[in-house]
């Protein structure tokens, strides 16, 4: 059986009102970087003189991996999960092991 849960409240926890506690905040998200500079300027070869370029890039990678991915079910699939004896083993175990989707 499992222990009941306790709440411990911390002794420097602010006291909110009802009123305080049913006020809403609004945040809006963008995707704008703000990294990313408000202008470029790149020297153009051609006409011999500076030129600004009008839009920046505002992507930003968090997560990159390599890697190939396969249908379980594809040709391909079926020879990688035999090759790697996981044919009559569950899914948990095949999606730990390969990409498939």
């Amino acid at each position: 059986m499992q222990e009941p849960k306790i709440l411990m409240k911390p002794d420097d926890q602010l006291e909110l009102s009802v009123e305080e506690l049913k006020e809403e905040f609004t945040r809006i998200l963008t995707a704008n970087n703000p990294h990313a500079p408000n202008n470029v300027v790149r020297y153009s070869f051609k006409e011999r003189c500076y030129k600004m370029k009008m839009g920046v890039d505002q992507l930003a990678v968090h997560f990159s991996m390599v890697g190939n991915m396969l249908h379980k079910e594809s040709d391909e699939g079926r020879r990688q999960l035999a090759r790697l004896g996981l044919v009559e083993q569950g899914e948990q175990m095949v999606e730990t092991h390969l990409h498939l989707i």
